[in-house]
């Protein structure tokens, strides 16, 4: 149940980033309006919630970061067409502010969808952010890499 729920919530989700913004927007604590200083990070299913979420909401996201990002998704197996939002972005043409997208080397099932996705966001983000990290699909890796890429995306201290 619990991997089912994650599953629903982290794959294209227009009702995640709905509640979102709504958590956003009642926040108890000051939240700038404007997306250039607004960042929403993912990584493996999160990362692709994150991007979707920068393409259906770019008045509030301007900037995503997205971390061995699982953009095969969904898989043959589904009975549907992989790579999904790679498709849509490279359809609807979206245009993107800051994109970072990641991935290890020893991701060998991640770095094909990964690239794919780099080609069909790099004509379409302001800027993009791209790296083939020395590593696997876990959080030690995206958690020593997440300071840098803040830095270089402008969200901290240069």
């Amino acid at each position: 149940m619990i991997g089912e729920a994650r599953d629903a919530d982290l794959t294209a989700n227009p009702a995640l980033v709905d509640d979102l913004r709504r958590l956003i927007c009642t926040s108890p604590v000051p939240v700038t309006d404007d997306p250039e200083r607004t960042l929403i990070q993912g990584s493996s299913l999160g990362g692709l919630a994150a991007l979707f979420a920068q393409c259906i909401a770019p008045d509030r996201f301007g900037a995503s970061v997205c971390q061995s990002g699982s953009f095969w998704w969904p898989n043959a197996r589904s009975g549907h067409e992989a790579e999904w939002l790679t498709r849509v972005i490279r359809d609807a043409q979206p245009a993107l502010g800051s994109v970072h997208l990641s991935v290890g080397t020893d991701e060998w099932v991640l770095t094909g969808p990964v690239r794919r996705l780099r080609d069909a966001v790099a004509p379409l983000a302001r800027t993009l952010d791209y790296e083939e990290f020395d590593g696997g699909h876990d959080a030690p890796c995206w958690e020593a890499a997440l300071p840098g890429v803040l830095r270089r995306l402008g969200f901290g201290p240069a």
